[in-house]
């Protein structure tokens, strides 16, 4: 198949340089078109490109038309990407409650453990994750995940599914998609590991029943067990 008239094809296979403001400094960063961040060479700071997506990310052919290499380096860099930015905006929405930023990051970090042996897709519950805290006292919540998500540039229907996980991701239900499953377990495990051992009284309040994947309950009870 000739994949030569594709315009994402193009782009991947051909990038160009972009300039990109540090927002720490205003200096000018030179990125690529196929990167997703750059250190600033005056301040030193990563500035990471927003909205970095293509036709790659719907796509499928994708992997096809450029080839594993390049479609491989791309996800890999875009995933780094959604990543960071996410943060990014927690952070900025936190301002100075370290204590919330400090959860979020444990949650995030739980989530991607259950990943590794739990089938879910890190699209949806990595973002889910690092924004699930919006949904839970939140009334506008759900509008401001998807004002972040569509600015950083995930598809709709990722979008919807992210949302619904960050307003439901309590719901303990054991019929529920496998990426709330995950995102629901990380949730109750973020704290477990730092007070399981110190604080003796979260074995009798923290129960392995209570969660919803093979994963999370073997790792907690390991955790519980020392």
């Amino acid at each position: 198949m000739d994949h030569t008239i594709c315009p994402g094809s193009r782009q991947l296979r051909s990038p160009r340089p972009d300039s990109i403001p540090c927002p720490s400094c205003g200096y000018s960063v030179e990125i690529w078109s196929d990167e997703a961040r750059a250190a600033c060479p005056r301040c030193k700071q990563n500035v990471v490109r927003e909205g970095f997506s293509s036709c790659l990310d719907w796509c499928a052919k994708g992997k096809e038309c450029v080839g594993e290499a390049i479609f491989n380096n791309y996800m890999e860099k875009r995933s780094v990407t959604i990543r960071q930015l996410l943060i990014q905006e927690i952070e900025a929405l936190a301002g100075k409650d370290v204590e919330k930023i400090n959860r979020t990051i444990s949650v995030l970090r739980t989530a991607e453990e259950l990943l590794k042996k739990e089938c879910g897709d890190w699209s949806v519950v990595v973002p889910s994750a690092i924004l699930h805290t919006l949904g839970e006292n939140t009334p506008e919540g759900k509008t401001i995940v998807r004002k972040i998500l569509l600015k950083i540039g995930l598809r709709n229907e990722q979008i919807d599914e992210i949302c619904t996980i960050v307003e439901s991701h309590k719901a303990a239900d054991p019929n529920a998609s496998k990426n709330l499953m995950i995102v629901h377990d990380a949730v109750l495990m973020a704290d477990l590991p730092a007070h399981a051992i110190a604080d003796q009284s979260v074995k009798t309040s923290f129960s392995t029943n209570d969660l919803l994947t093979p994963t999370a309950r073997d790792i907690s009870a390991a955790l519980l067990a020392k």
